[in-house]
């Protein structure tokens, strides 16, 4: 069926990420899922797209308030893309940050820190340096959690990276707003096609 050829399946997924940032995340979850019920049985369920789409759902979930499944669902990615990718792997590192976001919201703050860390540090250190705009959106969540777990200085610090961001990247630009209003920032890929 053309609408479940690889350049559909891409074009659907990449409409539900589409929908997740105009804020209808009800079709955003039923467009993501109906991709990942076609790349599981083609691809395998530790295809890098399956598990893709798996994370997409993650951030679909958390947003719309569906913890415990996001959870599940972002642990799936993470440890998914890392078996896969390695845990350097762009897309690795993003199910990880939301995989610690979605901890520290249901409540683990001490899960959440050191996966926030881990993966601020290999952004920084090893795969992108400190001033890109994932290095930073991955401090944030890490400076939100110290904040939180009332770190001395978390805040100050976490002011200052937010100003970096919204350099780098627009100060009107939905993270750095999401940042600026307290939330944590999550991850959603819209990948290449295969």
């Amino acid at each position: 069926r053309s609408s479940e050829s690889s350049d559909a399946l891409a074009a659907r997924l990449s409409r539900a990420l589409n929908l997740l940032a105009m804020g209808d995340k009800d079709r955003a979850l039923v467009d993501a899922e109906e991709v990942l019920k076609v790349y599981e049985p083609r691809l395998g369920s530790d295809h890098p797209h399956a598990l893709i789409c798996r994370l997409n759902i993650a951030t679909v979930m958390c947003l719309s308030g569906g913890l415990e499944s996001a959870e599940t669902e972002a642990r799936l990615a993470a440890d998914g893309l890392t078996a896969r990718l390695g845990e350097l792997h762009p897309y690795s590192l993003a199910a990880n940050m939301t995989l610690a976001s979605v901890l520290a919201i249901r409540g683990d703050l001490t899960a959440s820190l050191a996966q926030d860390k881990s993966t601020a540090d290999k952004r920084a250190d090893v795969v992108l340096g400190r001033q890109h705009p994932d290095t930073l959106r991955s401090q944030l969540n890490l400076l939100l959690t110290q904040q939180e777990l009332r770190q001395e200085g978390a805040a100050e610090k976490r002011q200052q990276v937010m100003g970096e961001l919204g350099a780098l990247i627009g100060p009107s630009h939905p993270d750095v707003i999401a940042a600026r209003d307290g939330e944590r920032l999550l991850a959603a890929i819209d990948p290449q096609p295969f």
